[in-house]
């Protein structure tokens, strides 16, 4: 199991919104968090239906507009379509970085085993032209 997930708009003080590559049980794909508040504002317990276990996964994260709309295509399926209210993203940046989580082994959350990995590759980043 890993607990893994993409952050958008990073600011300075670590504020974001977090898309969720969960597969721990009970995990979620496609659920979305603030990670800097510990509150889970979407809930997606269906999108793990389209990961494909053991193959390279195909993951896509579109951010738009303030307040944020979030959407995330996994292996082509849509699983994950948000629009943030003002308060439901009150305190994250509208602007920020990109990153890439790998979760540290923590008690009574992640158990990492021998032989655990969590691999990206073929990274793009398009920027949306302003409407």
């Amino acid at each position: 199991p890993t607990d893994t997930g993409i952050f958008v708009r990073i600011g300075e003080d670590g504020k974001s919104h977090q898309l969720t590559l969960d597969r721990r049980p009970l995990g979620e794909m496609g659920a979305i968090f603030l990670p800097w508040s510990q509150a889970r504002v979407l809930r997606n317990p269906d999108g793990i239906r389209f990961y494909k276990p053991g193959e390279w996964n195909d993951v896509a994260v579109r951010v738009e507009g303030e307040p944020a709309r979030l959407r995330m295509w996994l292996n082509g399926a849509l699983i994950t379509d948000f629009q943030h209210t003002p308060e439901s993203t009150k305190g994250v940046p509208i602007l920020g970085r990109i990153g890439l989580q790998v979760h540290p082994d923590v008690p009574n959350l992640t158990t990492w085993k021998p032989g655990n990995s969590v691999r990206y590759r073929n990274i793009r980043v398009h920027r949306l032209d302003a409407r």
